[in-house]
């Protein structure tokens, strides 16, 4: 009967890895609104393309004549009628998952007591670069917060952007 439990607790250890953060996936692209009082809603996306290759390529996209991709810029390539002032952010995430096996094995041979932050496992995970797009009027006012021909046309275009990117 000791060998069985035993053998159960072995099995079990070695399959043991729980997800303790999911990367979100965003299929085309998601308009997230900011969790501050008076914050801007982002048109974020996922960015299947390098990192490094996205500040030129933006560049070029928006046709911005300096020799970096400002912070935030102003342009009528989004809507033609209206100056918007354009700002990006870029983050990467990954799913972590808690290796169990790695803590018990450790805490059986009494090495270390418990589980630590190292044995969140992130090998072999695919990580996912996001980019998050705030579009403004020159009032300050949040594009996206409105439903209207002006959010249609920014919309339409940072599709495109997207497109031109990935």
């Amino acid at each position: 009967m000791k060998k069985i439990i035993l053998l159960f607790i072995i099995v079990f250890s070695f399959q043991s890895c729980i997800r303790v953060h999911k990367a979100p996936r965003i299929e085309s692209y998601k308009l997230i609104p900011s969790k501050l009082k008076n914050g801007s809603t982002s048109y974020a996306f996922h960015l299947d393309a390098s990192r490094i290759s996205f500040y030129p390529r933006a560049q070029r996209f928006f046709e911005i004549k300096e020799d970096y991709l400002p912070e935030s810029f102003t342009t009528r390539l989004l809507y033609p009628e209206e100056e918007l002032e354009v700002s990006f952010y870029l983050s990467t995430d990954q799913d972590k998952k808690l290796d169990l096996f790695t803590a018990t094995f450790n805490s059986i041979i009494g090495s270390e007591n418990g589980i630590k932050g190292k044995d969140i496992s992130r090998k072999g995970e695919v990580v996912f670069n996001y980019v998050y797009v705030k579009v403004k009027d020159l009032e300050g006012n949040d594009v996206f917060t409105e439903d209207d021909e002006r959010r249609a046309s920014v919309i339409n275009v940072l599709n495109s952007f997207r497109n031109y990117l990935n």
